[in-house]
């Protein structure tokens, strides 16, 4: 990606990127993404390439999966996966909701996932259940901290998503409350925190 957008010297594609990734959900966010001027949903692109064909395979079958039980019942419908060796991972929500309940609602399930993972990067993506097509993306990045709150709110969660597994669920937490402690897992209020940050959220 740096190569096309940027002239960094190098491969325009890398070996076997193009095959594997043709015809694929993951594809088309890269494609996505690519045509975006926003330079932070650039770092989405860059661990999408990372990621080894397990991991693209299990994206790309969670999106499936979850824009088919979309299509077929109207509900609301998100995976996550994980990735360890980054410290990063990635929510998906499949849903009809207008633009920004959508967004309130991801923001929220990916900032959990993120603390239930411990995680340094989380991102989040919002997808049209009618064509699959990616409506917006957030990203949440910070040092995890420990908060006793943050650890009741995401009890009952799966703590871990393992490389290559995916974790399908039905519909998110309501918003947190000015006072509440941010979901980030920073320790301080969410109005302190991330709230002031999200209207800067960059979309896809």
């Amino acid at each position: 990606m740096a190569v096309r957008r940027e002239g960094v010297p190098g491969a325009r594609t890398p070996d076997g990127i193009l095959t594997r990734l043709s015809g694929t959900h993951v594809e088309r966010i890269l494609s996505e993404i690519e045509a975006c001027p926003e330079p932070a949903t650039i770092d989405l692109g860059l661990l999408l390439l990372s990621l080894d064909e397990d991991s693209t395979d299990t994206i790309n079958k969670g999106i499936s999966l979850i824009s088919a039980q979309a299509a077929k019942d109207g509900k609301n419908h998100d995976f996550t996966a994980g990735f360890g060796a980054s410290s990063s991972g990635l929510t998906i929500h499949c849903n009809y909701r207008a633009h920004e309940a959508a967004a309130k609602s991801l923001f929220t399930h990916y900032s959990l996932r993120k603390y239930s993972q411990k995680a340094f990067r989380w991102f989040g993506l919002a997808i049209s259940p009618t064509d699959g097509a990616v409506r917006f993306g957030l990203k949440l990045e910070g040092e995890w901290k420990q908060n006793p709150e943050m650890d009741e709110a995401v009890r009952g969660m799966l703590v871990g998503v393992p490389r290559g597994k995916l974790s399908v669920t039905h519909k998110a937490k309501d918003k947190p409350g000015r006072n509440d402690p941010c979901p980030c897992g920073s320790g301080r209020k969410y109005k302190r925190c991330c709230l002031r940050a999200y209207p800067l959220a960059r979309h896809l």
